[in-house]
C-alpha cells in the first residue's frame, strides 16, 4: 500500500464537513468519517478505481472517489510512492477550487 498524506486544507475540509454533519444530525459526523476512511483506504490500495480527472498532462494522475451517502468527493493525486489527498469537496459547491493545490 502507498503512503497516504493529506494536504493541510483537505484535512481542514474533512474536519469541517464532519462537524457540520454532526451538528445537523447527531451521529452523522461519525458516519461521514467512516465513509471517508473507506474511501481513503480504497484510494491507497486501488487508486485506479477512482474517476480520472481530465485536463492534466501525462504523468499527473488526479482521481476522484465519490462518497456513497454524502454529496462529497475525495480528490487525490496518485504518485508512485504516495497518495496525496488534495481535497474533500462538496459535489455542488465551487467546482475545481482545489486545482491550485496541485501546483
Amino acid at each position: 500500500m502507498r503512503e497516504l498524506r493529506f494536504h493541510r486544507e483537505a484535512r481542514a475540509e474533512l474536519v469541517a464537513a464532519a462537524e457540520h454533519h454532526e451538528a445537523e444530525r447527531p451521529g452523522y459526523g461519525e458516519r461521514f468519517r467512516e465513509e471517508m476512511r473507506k474511501l481513503v483506504e480504497q484510494a491507497a490500495e486501488l487508486p485506479a478505481t477512482g474517476q480520472r480527472e481530465a485536463g492534466y498532462p501525462a504523468g499527473v494522475d488526479v482521481r476522484t472517489f465519490r462518497f456513497r451517502v454524502f454529496p462529497y468527493s475525495l480528490v487525490v493525486s496518485i504518485e508512485p510512492e504516495m497518495v496525496l489527498v488534495v481535497a474533500v469537496t462538496h459535489g455542488r459547491r465551487r467546482p475545481g477550487y482545489w486545482r491550485d493545490r496541485l501546483e
